[in-house]
């Protein structure tokens, strides 16, 4: 398996930083849901929209993802039930109304 790349950043303080950049097999590994729920959550707003490395190929920040699951674990939805944050309805704790 190849290295993850990196990409340097410019924060404010113009104190140069890296971030790990993750393809998408990696990323549904933190975040298990589908290849189609995943692009489908990135059109309707939900995951993270991926920045573009090449002509076709793109990946995702860590930091993006971390923060992602971040958000599910402080709605106490889990991951494995490939729910967050916009496959439960979050105004009513995870559960639809019926």
């Amino acid at each position: 398996m190849s290295p993850i790349p990196t990409v340097t950043l410019e924060r404010e303080d113009n104190d140069p930083s890296t971030t790990r950049l993750l393809r998408l097999p990696q990323v549904l590994r933190y975040f298990p849901v589908s290849r189609s729920a995943w692009w489908a959550g990135i059109k309707a707003g939900r995951y993270p929209a991926p920045i573009r490395i090449g002509p076709r190929c793109v990946a995702w920040r860590l930091n993006d993802v971390q923060a992602l699951i971040d958000t599910c674990a402080q709605t106490d939805i889990e991951l494995s039930d490939r729910a967050c944050p916009g496959n439960r309805d979050l105004q009513t704790g995870g559960r639809r109304e019926v």
